[in-house]
């Protein structure tokens, strides 16, 4: 194992110093290199990061305003969406009964006399389990999509530097009449990326989240990182969800990458954030950094 690293870092300091020869640069200025012309792609959502180094080699930096929440709502509805309304009675014994399996999505009034708890087994497979002291029968929930949205957008251009917003989402809602409350579940995911001069470095914050109306939000964290460059390597990558099954989760991705540190590299450090609340409304937030390391240390 301790050979088979010698010779990856062997053959890495290799192809840094045919690249720095054959563009004629040298260690240092391949890192000047990179952090100069490497532009960050901001998702949808904002802020936009501005990163300008002036002739004098002043670094500005700018940043506008985080967008507001986004309603993602079913356009064109004939009703008002539905609420839920959350009971603390104990299910576990009503869903074993009725022979459900999976994730538990919390417990409902159903109507005077009856309760109803989700099952999630799958992203589009949910089931309700309707039950009383006396009786429980279970009812799969049919999604539809009502929503799809994907797509980048450059929004500005200074010098080096091009700021595009990206995004991709897909909504469905239980349309199968079973629920008395309605019931949403998307795929989002908000990314930033950075395009180097060999290619790029993308963090995503990436989810499936169900939606039960007025009530609760589940999430599944499904974040990722993409790197194209050769040169570029993951220094850092940590992602994690939180609330989970409160009004109000959220999605996090924060990665970074890095050149070669031979013996001055640069760091590539993006944070994405995707958050959503029982009513439907969508945060995101997405930042870009960039800076230099002397000890390869993110």
């Amino acid at each position: 194992m301790r050979l088979k690293l010698v010779i990856i870092v062997a053959a890495a300091a290799t192809l840094i110093a045919t690249l720095a020869v054959a563009l004629n640069m040298s260690a240092v200025d391949l890192a000047k290199w990179y952090y100069e012309k490497s532009n960050f792609t901001v998702s949808d959502g904002g802020p936009l990061v501005v990163i300008r180094i002036k002739d004098d080699g002043t670094v500005v930096v700018e940043k506008n305003l985080t967008s507001p929440p986004k309603n993602l709502a079913e356009e064109g509805r004939r009703r008002a969406a539905r609420p839920a309304n959350v009971s603390d009675a104990e299910a576990s014994q009503a869903v074993k009964k009725a022979g459900a399996e999976g994730r538990l999505l919390g417990t409902y009034l159903f109507n005077k006399t009856h309760y109803v708890t989700l099952v999630e087994k799958g992203p589009l497979e949910v089931y309700a389990v309707v039950w009383s002291s006396n009786s429980s029968a279970v009812h799969k929930l049919k999604f539809e999509k009502y929503l799809e949205d994907a797509g980048n957008e450059t929004v500005r251009r200074d010098g080096d530097y091009v700021f595009v917003k990206g995004w991709r989402t897909e909504g469905y809602i239980d349309v199968s009449g079973v629920l008395p409350f309605d019931v949403y579940t998307f795929y989002d995911e908000e990314w930033g990326q950075w395009n180097t001069p060999l290619g790029y470095y993308k963090v995503a914050a990436a989810g499936r989240f169900k939606v039960i109306y007025g009530a609760a939000v589940y999430v599944d964290d499904k974040s990722y990182y993409e790197i194209t460059d050769p040169l570029l390597s993951s220094c850092h990558w940590d992602h994690y969800s939180e609330g989970s099954g409160t009004p109000l989760a959220s999605v996090r991705a924060h990665g970074k990458a890095v050149t070669p540190c031979y013996p001055v590299g640069t760091v590539l450090d993006i944070m994405a954030d995707i958050g959503y609340d029982a009513w439907l409304y969508r945060s995101s937030l997405v930042k870009g950094n960039k800076y230099f390391t002397t000890q390869c240390r993110c």
